[in-house]
């Protein structure tokens, strides 16, 4: 088995075959009136299983270079490709339209979900690599977990809690988390009490503040709202 991608133990999931693993993926992150785009033509099995979870489903055309990203819908929350063999034309993907494609996704909250369908069976040449490979994300999301931690752990009474991974970080507070979460959303910034994580009422004053799907311009400005609303 070639293992083109470059992945820890922890991130990798056996699942019995192509529907099994699209179930799981859908069921973490889809909710019913989601959109899902996915190749026309394309593998049906993908469109019902979407369809039967009650997710939008939008198909979007495949040219001579793959799918055409220029047709995707702005509100979908998760993409189906197969590029290195598209199902069920048979054709490649180019260079130029998977780096459109990341762009793309980079600029929204999105999935990519690509089924690397045949693509060891190459007649001519060697397999292609997955997207991931091009994919800047992991080392953006790197850089915006650095700045995130540099800039709540210089927040006065803030006991940040040390993150190795992940897309948000939780730090507890010497004020009303309630009275935050609710100042910094009146002023646009999006945080979560660690209170709604609880099964019960908690006296625990904390926040959740999620990076993965902001701005990377605005994270410093979204900071700097909570250091203020927390002194």
């Amino acid at each position: 088995m070639r293992t083109a991608a470059a992945a820890a133990e922890v991130v990798v999931v056996v699942t019995n075959g192509t529907q099994h693993a699209l179930d799981l993926i859908s069921r973490v992150l889809l909710r019913p009136g989601d959109v899902a785009a996915v190749e026309e033509p394309g593998y049906p099995p993908a469109r019902r299983l979407f369809t039967a979870m009650g997710v939008q489903v939008a198909g979007v055309r495949v040219d001579a270079e793959g799918l055409v990203v220029a047709d995707l819908p702005d509100r979908a929350r998760l993409v189906y490709v197969t590029p290195s063999h598209q199902f069920p034309l048979g054709r490649t993907m180019s260079l130029a339209r998977r780096q459109e494609l990341l762009a793309w996704a980079g600029t929204r909250p999105v999935a990519i979900v690509e089924d690397d369908y045949d693509s060891e069976f190459r007649f001519s040449a060697r397999p292609l690599e997955p997207l991931c490979t091009l994919d800047r994300a992991g080392r953006d999301y790197a850089d915006r977990h650095a700045r995130v931690t540099a800039a709540l752990t210089a927040i006065p009474g803030l006991d940040v809690i040390p993150t190795a991974a992940g897309l948000h970080m939780t730090a507890l507070l010497p004020v009303s988390s309630r009275r935050v979460v609710a100042a910094a959303r009146r002023q646009g910034v999006g945080v979560e009490e660690l209170a709604a994580y609880t099964g019960e009422e908690s006296a625990v004053d904390g926040l959740v503040v999620g990076f993965g799907a902001v701005d990377p311009d605005r994270i410093e400005e979204g900071l700097a709202v909570l250091a203020r609303l927390t002194a």
